[in-house]
């Protein structure tokens, strides 16, 4: 299942980024947000209001490292997560990477 993790939060938020890796990645060494300067601090530094979040799910390259939610059950179940967590409430700004294998 999916999970939302969240990385930054703002004291009074204006939108949310949310940071999706891609094939073979992981929701916070693709972002490189256990770094000192990264992501995170960058855009903290520019936009202290927006809050930051990163979707952790696993998903595979290939059937051969392992089996994958199919593309549209797993966009759903996303869907649902943020859901759950009200989001959409205000703007939202999705990073998607297509392909990182850490």
């Amino acid at each position: 299942m999916s999970q939302l993790i969240r990385i930054y939060r703002a004291d009074v938020p204006t939108g949310d980024i949310i940071f999706v890796h891609g094939l073979g990645g992981d929701a916070e060494k693709t972002w490189n947000f256990d770094r000192k300067q990264s992501w995170h601090t960058w855009i903290t530094a520019n936009r202290p209001d927006l809050n930051i979040w990163s979707i952790g799910y696993e998903v595979s390259p290939s059937d051969w490292a392992g089996g994958s939610m199919p593309l549209p059950d797993r966009a759903l179940n996303i869907l649902a997560t943020l859901d759950n967590r009200s989001m959409g409430s205000r703007p939202i700004i999705l990073y998607v990477i297509v392909w990182a294998a850490c």
